[in-house]
């Protein structure tokens, strides 16, 4: 099989494995992680948050510091993603969602664990 035509079915099969993965992330990372992360901060007394930079945002900015802080790492990977799509990297293609989604499954669960 050509290269091409390898590259074309990749593609289009990625496509549903990309919605998916962003679609975990997004629960996960985006979700999960900020409400353990709001709640924690916000209703269990003495407990904070153990990143600094995230700490400095909240601290400063409150609630919309930290979901602004999210939505620059997501458009970040979301860049990334469409760089290595362009570039033909299946590693930059699918890293960022990927990552995001374990990271944010991790830190929900150590959350939802400090709360409970």
């Amino acid at each position: 099989m050509s290269r091409a035509r390898e590259w074309y079915r990749w593609e289009r099969r990625a496509a549903t494995e990309l919605y998916l993965l962003w679609g975990l992330a997004a629960i996960f990372y985006g979700g999960g992680d900020v409400l353990t992360t709001i709640v924690l901060v916000y209703a269990v007394p003495g407990v904070g948050e153990a990143n600094p930079f995230v700490h400095w945002g909240l601290a400063t900015f409150g609630i919309p510091g930290l979901v602004a802080m999210k939505l620059s790492v997501f458009g970040l990977g979301v860049s990334l993603s469409w760089v290595g799509l362009e570039y033909r990297d299946r590693l930059l293609y699918y890293a960022p969602p990927l990552c995001m989604f374990l990271f944010g499954l991790g830190a929900t669960v150590v959350n939802l664990r400090l709360i409970l």
